[in-house]
């Protein structure tokens, strides 16, 4: 440490440049390494031995069992991250930004825009990809919106403010989001809802991988929530 003005102690800034990782039956801390970057998203590839860490202008791999990096530092054009996920095959990953998604090839390091966001509807404040990353949501001044990232196509879900922190599922079929009075399902086919959850204060929502359940929380409570997801 040094000495700051007056003889005050200047402490070292913090950062996130740590990874824990942790087994869950039974449910204990196994290793944790130091991460060359300060992460504004995380994803694990599908087999679950690699953690692929998004910044704002990088994309790094590294190995879940040595904690060292398996593949090059992709850079990236300067974004503002909302989100990332692994493709199907693990070829590579897909980031969902504040002016674009893109997909990142981690063998090669190929950039490609695959959507590009348009005014009005051009800044979001919460997004995310589905597992597989073939489908992304995002919530905008003008509502949730849907995007087929094979097809990039994209369409009007629900509109209005209100939601936060959508997901959507891998098929694409149906999208929850945290609203004023509780969590939503809607189905993206209709743009209808199709159940309502009563939860007070709202929750953020994560999807199991297999789209099955439902996982809750907020920051003002110490309590998780589960429910089984609905179907069509």
């Amino acid at each position: 440490m040094g000495t700051g003005f007056g003889g005050l102690t200047k402490r070292p800034r913090k950062t996130d440049r740590e990874a824990h990782v942790w087994q869950l039956d039974p449910l204990e801390s196994v290793r944790q390494f130091s991460l060359k970057e300060n992460p504004d998203a995380i994803t694990l590839s599908l087999d679950g031995r690699e953690l692929v860490v998004v910044t704002m202008t990088s994309v790094r791999t590294y190995s879940l069992e040595s904690g060292q990096p398996v593949a090059e530092h992709v850079n990236l054009p300067p974004n503002a991250v909302l989100g990332a996920a692994m493709t199907e095959d693990g070829g590579s990953v897909r980031v969902i930004c504040q002016p674009r998604i893109l997909d990142v090839q981690l063998k090669n390091g190929t950039v490609t825009e695959l959507v590009a966001f348009t005014k009005p509807q051009g800044v979001y404040f919460y997004a995310s990809l589905s597992h597989g990353a073939k489908f992304a949501v995002a919530q905008g001044n003008a509502g949730i919106e849907h995007f087929d990232l094979d097809s990039t196509t994209q369409s009007r879900l629900v509109a209005g403010l209100g939601f936060i922190r959508p997901v959507v599922t891998r098929d694409g079929g149906l999208v929850a989001a945290p609203y004023l009075n509780g969590n939503g399902v809607w189905d993206t086919s209709t743009g209808k809802p199709l159940v309502k959850y009563a939860d007070a204060p709202p929750a953020q929502l994560v999807l199991s991988a297999d789209d099955r359940r439902l996982l809750g929380w907020s920051l003002s409570t110490a309590n998780l929530k589960l429910w089984e997801m609905t179907t069509r």
